[in-house]
């Protein structure tokens, strides 16, 4: 073969290999508008406006909100917070690597991990549903996420939240 007949099949297969990657991206892209749509109809299903799955840290917030009955400020705030620390720890090891960073930030990453693995629990409750549920969803989120927006569930607020929240009123 010569230089140009290379150039051709490289070419060719350039061309393959970028068609193969735009399937790829179309696939990705479909799936995330997909969970976002699952989220929007979670909300609606709550009683929530959908359009809030749409903006990050509200959409967090209102997962919080519809599972905690109200009672997210201080989780929601203190998950975040962690995070952002942890961050500054993760940039701070980068300069001097140490034992002693690692340990901070895996302690540090401990309690957003508890907190949303409550916060799933949580929700398949306010939804009727069970710990096996709520385990698909901390394991499989996204495919739980559809399910339980998709699904046949309703949203429940279990008795014992509405009976604290008339007894702090």
């Amino acid at each position: 073969m010569s230089y140009s007949e290379n150039a051709i099949v490289a070419f060719i297969i350039e061309i393959w290999l970028t068609l193969r990657m735009s399937d790829l991206s179309i696939i990705v892209l479909s799936i995330i508008a997909l969970y976002i749509i699952a989220q929007w109809k979670i909300l609606e299903k709550a009683g929530e406006e959908g359009w809030k799955a749409l903006v990050p840290f509200y959409k967090t917030y209102m997962l919080f909100k519809i599972s905690w009955h109200g009672k997210v400020y201080w989780f929601l705030l203190l998950s975040y917070i962690l995070g952002i620390i942890s961050l500054i720890f993760f940039m701070t090891i980068l300069k001097n690597i140490r034992f002693m960073p690692y340990l901070i930030l895996i302690l540090i990453e401990i309690v957003p991990f508890i907190i949303n693995i409550r916060l799933w629990v949580k929700l398949s409750k306010s939804f009727g549903l069970g710990i096996a549920f709520a385990i698909g969803l901390i394991l499989f989120n996204s495919i739980f996420i559809m399910i339980l927006a998709f699904g046949s569930s309703e949203y429940k607020r279990s008795i014992d939240n509405i009976e604290t929240q008339k007894s702090c009123q």
